[in-house]
């Protein structure tokens, strides 16, 4: 072989590998940005389809089976039918399970166990291998609805106008005699005799001269019979989580979070001042530590995500990058956590908890004081970076009352002072705004 043939050969690898390197390069730059997103936060993406998104149909329905299992599920369409998502090692890889589950959201009790519902039939059908293979049973006229567990045994489906309840792990169903004519959208048992149910606003049954407010209902009896709770929140709620049988929280519309502490006698509430905020899934390790997520927008939606580690009193954004619209979130354990929507799963192993992301540049650390308040207020906060800051202020009605363009300030601690005098006594929220990254806390006026 002669030097020119010699250089040739060597242009013709060169040119070649270039082709690879730079395909490889065009590749990584199609990949969707929330894969490229620094996760610095603690919150990853650790799945991702979008076929699982098409149709507007998204990912949801996640959960942890617990005890000793490290098994979770999540339901997903992928363009022509539901499946089902599995993963064996706490989230952080997810296969489809082969068959096709029903149409419907399924709900497990053990990693063998489950239930769903199916919309076109009066069914629910009944896995008893992990969701390989599906049963029909029929539930009489009972619609399509959220499943609640009480026990192994016992079950309820709620539908719009009737509900139904199962003692034998779903093979026979008997309709209750008595259901309120609402659509619920999600329920919980806190044990195996008291649960609740949450949905659309309405009047309560029976009290026309109450005004209009989410509607909850509960159980005392394992779900044979049900009582509407009066919950005074003017806004749809599409989610629910019962710690114990006293404690409930509550989300869903204009961002509101609600928790009665005493089994619906009395509730708090909290609104999230985001644009068109709506929470759809709320999950809690115990009482004290728990996550609440959904999405805001206005036409176009991106996730949100709040954390609490003080049993509701005070929630805290979390930072998710480019997140979808967010349809499902669990609690695995005090440190571990999902969530879920279009064709994405994000997992963490900080738990959302503030203080394990205190350093990381999309958090900064807020305080108020003093707190309640006469009308002058302190704000003090931590900025990883030099940012533009805004503080805006809001009542619970999402309505802005105040605000402070600061200008640009430097890394490290500030201290900022607001009058708040002139405000009627009340709860506030405190929003400061660094470049792209929000906190808020809430702070009251007491004079």
């Amino acid at each position: 072989m002669n030097l020119k043939s010699f250089i040739i050969i060597i242009i013709a690898f060169l040119a070649f590998f270039a082709g690879i390197s730079l395909a490889q390069s065009q590749d990584q730059q199609k990949l969707p940005p929330a894969i490229q997103a620094d996760t610095t936060s603690g919150w990853q993406l650790v799945f991702s389809n979008p076929t699982y998104a098409a149709n507007n149909h998204t990912i949801e329905g996640l959960q942890y089976i617990g005890g000793e299992s490290s098994i979770c599920y999540a339901s997903a369409f992928n363009g022509t039918s539901d499946i089902l998502l599995k993963s064996t090692d706490l989230g952080l890889t997810w296969d489809s399970i082969p068959t096709s589950i029903p149409s419907g959201l399924p709900k497990f009790y053990t990693r063998t166990f489950g239930l769903s519902p199916a919309a076109s039939a009066h069914l629910v059908w009944k896995t008893i291998d992990g969701g390989k293979t599906w049963t029909p049973h029929d539930r009489m006229s009972v619609a399509y609805g959220p499943i609640a567990f009480a026990n192994t045994d016992t079950a309820v489906i709620f539908g719009i106008s009737a509900t139904a309840r199962t003692t034998d792990m779903g093979e026979t169903w008997k309709e209750l005699p008595f259901s309120f004519n609402i659509q619920k959208f999600d329920a919980s048992f806190a044990d195996s005799k008291v649960g609740y149910a949450v949905g659309s606003t309405g009047s309560m049954e029976g009290h026309p001269e109450l005004p209009s407010s989410g509607f909850c209902e509960k159980t005392t009896d394992g779900g044979v019979t049900w009582k509407q709770v009066y919950t005074g929140v003017p806004a749809y709620i599409e989610c629910c989580k019962a710690i114990d049988e006293k404690t409930l929280f509550i989300g869903g519309d204009k961002g509101v979070i609600g928790r009665t502490l005493d089994g619906g006698s009395r509730w708090d509430t909290t609104y999230i001042p985001e644009k068109y905020p709506l929470f759809k899934t709320v999950s809690f390790i115990n009482k004290s530590h728990g996550l609440i997520a959904g999405a805001a927008g206005l036409g176009t939606f991106y996730g949100i995500i709040y954390s609490t580690q003080d049993t509701g009193k005070t929630w805290q954004k979390q930072y998710i990058p480019n997140a979808p619209e967010l349809f499902g979130v669990v609690m695995l354990n005090d440190s571990i956590a999902l969530v879920c929507g279009g064709g994405q799963i994000y997992r963490t192993s900080s738990g959302g908890n503030f203080s394990s992301v205190l350093n990381h540049n999309y958090n900064f650390y807020l305080q108020i004081f003093p707190n309640p308040t006469s009308g002058i207020i302190s704000m003090r906060y931590q900025l990883a970076n030099s940012s533009a800051v805004i503080i805006r202020i809001h009542n619970t009605l999402g309505n802005e009352v105040g605000s402070m363009n600061l200008g640009i300030q430097n890394i490290g601690m500030q201290n900022i002072g607001y009058d708040g005098s002139k405000l009627p006594n009340g709860a506030y929220f405190a929003t400061v705004i660094a470049g792209q990254n929000s906190q808020t806390i809430s702070f009251s006026i007491q004079k």
